[in-house]
């Protein structure tokens, strides 16, 4: 009986869709999953016949016709990013219009989502302008993975365009100062062992041998359930003309600072030395004033006329002074340090024979140094001259001239076995103007104090070792 039962209902299903097909209705449809497979082909059959018929119906039926060719023409319109072409559907409810209904939904969708496509297309060349600009990179490190990833201009400020996505953490680091590289280092384990925020400055080597300056915010993370550090991000910026314009404003800073010192000091030596000197020539006037007899007023010109000559001298010492303190453009040459040595040695042949000294060039002919010509022969010719000039009296003077390398720097010595300078009781003052130390009448105290603004003018230093009885070792620092 219930065999009977089911062979009456899809009969029934049958009968239903051939009448709806007679009265040119295409929406019906027969589900076929019966066991005989003559009423299945029957089914099947009719199914086909309603589905041509909905593509082509009979003429004068009031069915819209779909034709497949607008089926074609609309999905590939979806291609071009045209998504205006739109399916018609029936009101039938028929497969061909559940597929119309399919793919004119497909349509908005695919429109929608392009269109947020472009949005963010837009907004990320927007970003990457913004960061650019601001020389502002963002970055996101995986430390589970060692993997790093970043924004276009954290690749630009770290040179990693061209290399390749796996290799961007190892060339990052590498491009670290080894000190810069441990401080980093640090900073990551403090991040994964809480949840604060780091701002910290370092440095990174060039591809051309160059130092970037970089400013990096190191902060937000994700941990899994491990309470791992699964992934860092941070930001960081490049603050290399900042930092440029920051180290040219401390120097100048510190020049001036030094020229305020100098200027000071000027000033003390200008208002002593001339108020000493026009105070002599103003007693020496009044004395001649009351002075009536003519021998008298004679001795007494005399004197004004020895003040006078001092005070020019004093006035040409200090101008020498003014000369080197106002140089700030100088003209700067590669120069022989051996042949101003030899040039020294020459003019100063006549004080070498009568001190019966002896002079030893030590420095090589390959030596260039980039200085200004008039300072290094002031330089070069001051300290031979001193080294033989304050030689001890019972002994010839043996001096060498050297030249070397300590720590990068170009180091011009001249040592000597001379009288000697107590440094503790004069260290201070040896560099001062009209300060001597030995007593002798030709000493002016002007040669070092000179020396020491040029050597200083020309940014490097100096540097005294002496003993008394023993001699004498001045250290001239090429910068």
């Amino acid at each position: 009986m219930k065999g009977v039962q089911i062979d009456i209902e899809i009969l029934e299903e049958i009968l239903k869709l051939s009448r709806a097909i007679l009265e040119l209705d295409f929406s019906k449809r027969i589900s076929i999953d019966y066991n005989d497979d003559i009423i299945n082909e029957i089914a099947g059959n009719l199914n086909l016949l309603a589905d041509r018929l909905m593509l082509n119906p009979p003429e004068g039926n009031s069915t819209e016709k779909i034709n497949i060719s607008h089926f074609i023409s609309v999905i590939s319109s979806f291609a071009n990013h045209d998504f205006s072409q739109k399916l018609p559907v029936s009101e039938h409810g028929t497969i061909l219009d559940a597929i119309a209904t399919g793919i004119n939904m497909l349509g908005d969708e695919l429109e929608q989502t392009t269109a947020s496509k472009d949005e963010l297309e837009t907004e990320r060349n927007l970003l990457n302008e913004a960061q650019a600009i601001a020389k502002v990179g963002n970055w996101e490190f995986y430390p589970l993975e060692r993997q790093l990833s970043g924004s276009k201009e954290f690749l630009r400020i770290f040179e990693l365009d061209h290399v390749s996505e796996s290799d961007y953490y190892e060339t990052y680091r590498k491009k670290h100062p080894a000190d810069d590289l441990v401080r980093l280092d640090e900073l990551f384990k403090s991040i994964f062992n809480d949840q604060e925020t780091y701002n910290f400055e370092h440095r990174i080597i060039c591809n051309n041998g160059s130092v970037r300056h970089l400013s990096s915010i190191m902060g937000e993370s994700t941990r899994d359930a491990n309470n791992r550090v699964t992934c860092v991000k941070g930001t960081t910026q490049d603050i290399t003309d900042r930092k440029n314009a920051e180290i040219e404003l401390n120097n100048s800073f510190n020049i001036v600072t030094e020229q305020n010192k100098r200027l000071l000091n000027f000033s003390y030596i200008v208002s002593h030395n001339l108020r000493s000197h026009t105070s002599n020539i103003t007693s020496l006037l009044t004395l001649l004033e009351e002075e009536e007899t003519k021998e008298g007023q004679e001795h007494l010109m005399n004197h004004i006329r020895n003040v006078s000559d001092l005070l020019n001298e004093t006035m040409i010492n200090l101008n020498d002074v003014v000369s080197i303190q106002k140089n700030i453009n100088l003209i700067i040459e590669p120069l022989s340090l051996r042949s101003y040595a030899e040039k020294a040695i020459e003019v100063l042949s006549e004080q070498v024979a009568l001190k019966k000294a002896t002079i030893n060039n030590n420095i090589s002919e390959e030596i260039i140094v980039n200085y200004n010509p008039a300072y290094l022969e002031s330089i070069v010719l001051n300290f031979i001259s001193n080294a033989i000039k304050y030689s001890q009296p019972e002994k010839s003077p043996i001096i060498s001239v050297d030249c070397y390398e300590e720590d990068g720097v170009t180091v011009f010595q001249i040592k000597d076995n001379g009288m000697g300078i107590d440094l503790k009781k004069y260290g201070e003052k040896l560099f001062g103007m009209y300060k001597t130390f030995h007593g002798n009448k030709d000493a002016r105290g002007i040669g070092l104090f000179i020396c020491k603004n040029q050597i200083e003018t020309m940014g490097g230093k100096i540097e005294v070792a002496s003993e008394l009885g023993v001699g004498t070792t001045f250290k001239i620092y090429i910068k």
